[in-house]
């Protein structure tokens, strides 16, 4: 015991020196250039929580700026649509609005005799027994759908549209925008293929594929319409603290899809687990971080 003791003892002098030895150099080493170095990076830590305070104080005034937007939202919409129809008749506008219809209806069209032409080809390549090469197939009908979609839509875009006119800027957004939504749909399409289970890429049922979908194509319907629409309305007049607003209630809107369309996704997989569970709880815990970088970048604009 005596033996242990004094083994112990010897130990606790060691790391003493060997604490001394660390130190001693190292406050020998604080010459007065140092100190006023530690003090200048103090200086500047504090410099650093003072800019911080700042800018949440910018956030804060951001805000209440957003608040008291909410009900001045109403008569802001109304003056961004009278500096849209200035200096034009009602005629005048209802005949610009028909010919944008139009224009959406020939493209919608168009899309559908594509569709119609290949109709046979299609069902051969949902036929095919070599799935991979029916999945390419059916992959390489979809680009072409909205390949003829897009052209058209560049073509009235191209030869159409008055670019200098904010009526026709509004919409030409809304028609770029239903262009690059196409895009996001035909993604959804062909990883889901709810009327083509052997073709789908996540394994759900078809009801699940359905409710994706649907829910996950509505709410970047109006997300995309929203992006496109907004430096137009801002152009018009919308003060920024109601563009701001109409933002934020739209990416609200939006991850509430988005979470309703992985919940969709789940019910197909209550009891299932691996893979099905890892993308349930990536959506999940995804959607809501996305949604408040949205918001933090949207207020601190």
């Amino acid at each position: 015991m005596m033996q242990n003791l004094a083994t112990r003892s010897w130990l606790m002098a060691l790391l003493l020196l060997l604490a001394l030895f660390c130190l001693g150099p190292a406050q020998a080493a604080l010459t007065p250039e140092e100190a006023t170095r530690v003090g200048g990076d103090l200086s500047k830590v504090g410099g650093g929580l003072s800019q911080l305070n700042d800018q949440l104080a910018e956030v804060k005034t951001s805000i209440n700026k957003i608040a008291l937007a909410l009900p001045e939202l109403p008569s802001d919409f109304r003056k961004v649509q009278q500096t849209i129809t200035a200096g034009r008749g009602e005629g005048e506008m209802a005949a610009n609005d028909l010919a944008s219809v139009a224009v959406l209806v020939v493209l919608w069209g168009l899309g559908l005799a594509f569709k119609r032409l290949a109709g046979g080809w299609r069902a051969k390549r949902v036929a095919d027994e070599n799935r991979s090469r029916g999945a390419v197939g059916l992959v390489l009908l979809d680009l072409g759908h909205f390949g003829v979609i897009a052209s058209g839509a560049y073509l009235a875009i191209r030869f159409w549209f008055d670019a200098q006119d904010l009526q026709s800027l509004m919409h030409l957004a809304i028609l770029s925008g239903l262009v690059r939504w196409l895009l996001f749909w035909k993604f959804l399409d062909v990883v889901l293929r709810p009327d083509l289970p052997a073709f789908r890429l996540m394994p759900m049922s078809d009801r699940s594929a359905r409710a994706m979908k649907r829910f996950f194509g509505f709410g970047t319907l109006v997300g995309i319409l929203n992006i496109s629409m907004a430096p137009v309305a801002l152009r018009a007049g919308l003060p920024i603290p109601s563009g701001q607003l109409v933002v934020l209630v739209v990416g609200v809107f939006v991850a509430v899809c988005c979470l309703l369309g992985v919940l969709a996704y789940a019910a197909s997989h209550l009891r299932s687990s691996g893979a099905p569970r890892f993308w349930i709880r990536l959506g999940l815990l995804l959607t809501p971080a996305i949604l408040l970088a949205w918001i933090v970048g949207v207020v601190t604009l």
